[in-house]
């Protein structure tokens, strides 16, 4: 965690990612569960978080989009289903979907079932 929340202030201080990358090389070569916890805890209230701690997490997670998603669908959940926020559309804009629905399309029905319930989607978003 510490590891991380310092590459992130690094980044957004000194606009440089040399360490941001190397937390992710990091972060990609341990356990996927160990990872993916990581992920789950690190995003646990999606609205608080930051662009650069999402994009960060985009980074480590690379194509297992579904943890994101997941993360999405409760975050949806939660806000009652008023509207999508800017973290909603940042990870709608940054994640691969169709390879989500490659490898997990359980969660990507879940992910548009949650969307259709949701009330003031813009033709934008």
């Amino acid at each position: 965690l510490f590891a991380v929340e310092e590459a992130v202030y690094l980044l957004s201080a000194l606009k440089k990612r040399v360490f941001l990358n190397l937390v992710v090389k990091k972060m990609t070569s341990i356990s996927v569960i160990i990872r993916d916890n990581f992920i789950n805890q690190y995003l646990s209230d999606l609205s608080t978080s930051t662009s650069i701690q999402i994009d960060a997490c985009i980074d480590i997670v690379k194509t297992d989009a579904h943890v994101l998603v997941e993360i999405l669908i409760a975050h949806l959940k939660k806000k009652d289903k008023v509207n999508l926020d800017e973290n909603s559309r940042l990870l709608f804009k940054n994640l691969n979907l169709s390879f989500c629905y490659e490898q997990k399309p359980e969660i990507h029905r879940k992910l548009f079932s949650v969307l259709e319930s949701v009330d003031n989607i813009k033709k934008a978003d």
